[in-house]
């Protein structure tokens, strides 16, 4: 995929002239020794989970570039970009999984400078930002919870800041060894259980007094009290924790029967024609859902669903994606899929599935 764009350009054909780029601050600045392309046009809602974690395992050197890249737009725009577009913050979709691709990138062998990366990404978790900023950070820090008054999607927000903040604790204890900072950030990824509405048993928008405020139906693809999703989509995006997602449930069996269930009402239409209200694979929300048999036992259940995925979703027809490509994360969670293993995204584990090939 052509995404991440170069951005750079050669104002002469001697080799020894530094490619130039236009930054963040709309100057033109001359490209760091330490990198060979400034990269741009960064679809990081969609990317991180997929074809970011490709990159950094396939190209090191490049995901260094791209991460670099994040660093100069938040020294020369003042914030870590959440989608970045050429020259600027577009501000686009939700979450701040630019520190997402930084970790994990890192975990994986890019290098850039660790305490300059450090300082980005706490002023995205802890500050107020010009740009590409946490809603309602003031009540997230304070209750746990994006507020449903400052957002209809305070759901989804609340689990996205708060698998964030599980690669930050991660980056804090393991990287800077900062030890109180990670019990912080750590103690915030938990967050996701503060909009889990335990008598609907689905994770829900919440009102500052306490309150939930569940959607009427929760098949409707459309809701705008979700992100691009339905509650079912949203019911399982706890990436970073999937043993305290599983306890929500009550029991393991009941968690496998639920998820399950969400896999086989989708294949009743493999279609995709319309976006799914059960398990979507065209769309980023779920798509880590099969994966997490694993963590309930049940490797068999993640074999013969990513194989379900691949077979019936996936082709080299023209329409052999099940969605918009969406800058490569498509295709990156088919290539996954296809040599039987899966990045939990910030970290440095993989989920082992049903490689296609007898050896790679």
């Amino acid at each position: 995929h052509m995404a991440p764009t170069s951005f750079e350009e050669f104002p002469s054909q001697d080799p020894s002239v530094a490619p130039l780029y236009r930054g963040f601050d709309k100057n033109v600045h001359s490209l760091p020794t330490n990198m060979k392309k400034y990269y741009s046009d960064m679809s990081i809602w969609d990317t991180h989970r997929t074809e970011m974690p490709w990159l950094a395992l396939l190209d090191p050197d490049r995901a260094s570039d791209m991460a670099n890249s994040l660093l100069l737009m938040f020294k020369q725009g003042g914030d870590l970009p959440r989608w970045p577009m050429a020259d600027g913050y577009t501000n686009c979709m939700i979450g701040t999984h630019a520190i997402i691709i930084l970790v994990d990138s890192y975990l994986k062998g890019a290098r850039f400078d660790v305490n300059v990366a450090y300082e980005a990404m706490v002023q995205a978790a802890t500050k107020v930002q010009a740009h590409a900023g946490r809603t309602d950070i003031e009540h997230y820090l304070a209750k746990g919870y994006v507020s449903y008054e400052a957002s209809s999607k305070s759901a989804s927000e609340t689990l996205e800041y708060a698998y964030d903040d599980w690669a930050l604790g991660t980056f804090a204890k393991e990287v800077m060894n900062r030890p109180e900072d990670a019990a912080v950030f750590l103690n915030r990824s938990e967050n996701y259980r503060n909009v889990w509405a335990p008598g609907q048993q689905f994770f829900c928008a919440r009102s500052l007094n306490g309150s939930f405020d569940c959607p009427f139906t929760w098949l409707n693809v459309f809701d705008n009290t979700y992100v691009e999703g339905d509650a079912w989509h949203w019911r399982w995006f706890v990436p970073q924790n999937p043993a305290g997602l599983i306890s929500l449930f009550g029991s393991v069996p009941f968690f496998v029967d639920q998820l399950n269930l969400f896999m086989s009402r989708a294949a009743d239409d493999p279609y995709n024609i319309l976006p799914n209200p059960y398990y979507w694979a065209g769309n980023e929300p779920d798509i880590f859902a099969p994966w997490m048999f694993n963590f309930a036992g049940r490797p068999d259940l993640t074999q013969k669903w990513t194989r379900y995925q691949l077979k019936t979703q996936y082709s080299s027809k023209p329409d052999g994606l099940p969605g918009n490509d969406d800058f490569g994360t498509m295709s990156a969670w088919a290539i996954f899929a296809s040599l039987g293993f899966y990045p939990q995204a910030g970290s440095d584990r993989y989920l082992v599935g049903s490689p296609m090939f007898s050896n790679v």
